[in-house]
């Protein structure tokens, strides 16, 4: 019994790193740039899933969010699961629109490269942080940005509830 409760002692402590960087893997946001830029550029919406929100996000968002009236907060908070699934299909949705619209833009993602990740509309509603974020990939000469909308800082890390806009 000792031997096997050293054993999970040992693994318990040599999984701490791996717990960390998961926790933080989507607070820094130049992986949070890097990923939705490799996303887009091998039209693999799975590998930007980290972004979309559980609901336990979205009770922490609600949760803490100025809702103009208790009933819309009761009813926000209520309809979770729904509005889970309507954020989803909305980011898919816009995934595939921004696709379409850097292809017809000529633009082909083999011959783009990732530049940077910055923050606009920096603000905070209720005690999280909201960001847009806007990745920015050039192509040849040429530099395009694509909106990553509604931005929330959760427990988790970085949370999209906009969806994507773009190519400018």
């Amino acid at each position: 019994m000792k031997n096997y409760l050293k054993k999970l002692i040992i693994m318990g402590v040599l999984m701490i790193p791996f717990i960390t960087f998961a926790q933080n893997f989507n607070a820094d946001l130049t992986v949070i740039g890097k990923k939705a830029f490799e996303a887009l550029s091998q039209n693999k919406f799975e590998t930007f899933k980290f972004m979309m929100p559980s609901q336990e996000d979205l009770l922490e968002i609600y949760k803490t969010y100025p809702f103009k009236s208790d009933s819309n907060k009761k009813y926000a908070i209520k309809n979770v699961v729904k509005r889970k699934s309507e954020i989803e299909k909305k980011t898919i949705e816009t995934f595939k629109m921004v696709l379409e619209n850097v292809k017809y833009a000529g633009v082909t993602w083999d011959k783009c490269t990732f530049v940077s990740l910055t923050t606009m509309n920096d603000t905070k509603k209720g005690t999280l942080e909201n960001k847009d974020l806007l990745l920015k990939f050039k192509f040849y000469e040429g530099e395009y940005e694509v909106l990553l909308n509604e931005c929330y800082k959760v427990k988790k890390g970085w949370v999209m509830l906009g969806g994507f806009k773009g190519p400018r």
